[in-house]
């Protein structure tokens, strides 16, 4: 016999959500979403799903009983809430100045995140892919000579994502199926809906983190606005975007033939925490045939590109090994 003893729930964490991205018609896409929104905001979550039974006789008996949850709502009870965004969960018309609110409108879809913690350190993560505004109260009293709380609840409901009639994805440490490198910004940087998304996630952790230098800031005497625009990496290492064609960069390089051409200034935070990571830019026109450490003073490098078929190979040995490809970047000539 096997004795189980679950740990209770202790409190409710943070709060996330995430404005969908429409298609082109105006519909619901689950690979689209705008950046996620964390809010330690939470007083309380109700949770009612209401399901639907039917009994399914065969040779005049009970065969199979088939259930399907038809509707999944949330009742988050908040001590305040982004008006900015929950006018836009409403369908309000936001302009220049006013926002106008009551007529019929089309809310939009968004993802809604939230944390259960336990006593004992277990902890569920959920997701709700696809979820709408239902209602949301805004009732205020005068004050007293001591705080009341005047909190406010938003009514969320969860729709089916899926061609299945999914509402949630959720993963429980308590358990065995639980990955014990997901971390809870893992979980929530994105709205998740496969299995392949989080070992991917997981993945991309075991590797050198790699983003975009401000656009704002100093890379070797040239801001990294003037030698790029609109670069993005995806979690595959794809660069994409445009490397602007520059001339005069003595910054970079004391040698005239390498002052002028397209440039990739690159951002390494962890370099700034004291890993040791190294660039080196493999193919055909590369000026350095060696790999090259990071400054771990400002986590910045910059490349000269000269193809899309050049790679970057980036190496750490706390990490695996990144591989940057830039065959989808536009190259700006003279």
């Amino acid at each position: 016999m096997k004795n189980k003893k679950p740990m209770v729930k202790e409190t409710v964490g943070a709060l996330y959500y995430a404005f969908n991205k429409p298609t082109e018609k105006g519909d619901f896409d689950i690979n689209s979403y705008e950046e996620t929104i964390r809010s330690d905001v939470v007083k309380n979550i109700g949770t009612t799903e209401n399901s639907e039974s039917t009994v399914v006789r065969a040779s005049g008996r009970d065969y199979v009983t088939a259930s399907q949850t038809s509707s999944v709502e949330q009742a988050v009870e908040v001590v305040a809430f982004d008006p900015g965004d929950v006018a836009k969960m409403r369908g309000d018309s936001i302009g220049k100045y006013l926002v106008k609110s009551g007529k019929a409108a089309q809310r939009p879809y968004f993802a809604f995140g939230k944390v259960v913690k336990k006593l004992g350190g277990a902890i569920e993560f959920v997701w709700y892919p696809k979820c709408q505004l239902v209602e949301n109260t805004d009732d205020i009293a005068t004050s007293e000579d001591t705080y009341s709380e005047q909190n406010d609840t938003l009514t969320i409901r969860a729709l089916e994502f899926d061609d299945e009639g999914n509402k949630s994805i959720r993963v429980n440490s308590e358990m065995d199926n639980f990955p014990a490198e997901l971390t809870e910004d893992m979980f929530f940087e994105k709205p998740l809906t496969t299995d392949e998304e989080i070992e991917e996630l997981i993945n991309q952790k075991k590797m050198v983190k790699v983003e975009v230098v401000d656009g704002s800031k100093d890379v070797c005497g040239k801001t990294a606005n003037e030698l790029q625009e609109n670069i993005k990496i995806d979690t595959k290492g794809a660069v994409t975007g445009t490397l602007k064609y520059v001339t005069g960069y003595t910054g970079f390089s004391s040698k005239q033939a390498e002052q002028s051409g397209n440039y990739l200034a690159l951002y390494f935070p962890e370099a700034k925490e004291g890993i040791e990571i190294t660039c080196e830019v493999k193919g055909e026109g590369a000026i350095v045939k060696k790999p090259v450490k990071v400054d771990t003073e400002d986590g910045q490098i910059v490349f000269k590109i000269a193809n899309k078929e050049q790679t970057i190979e980036v190496v750490s040995k706390e990490k695996q090994t990144k591989t940057l490809t830039l065959k989808d970047l536009v190259l700006n000539q003279e």
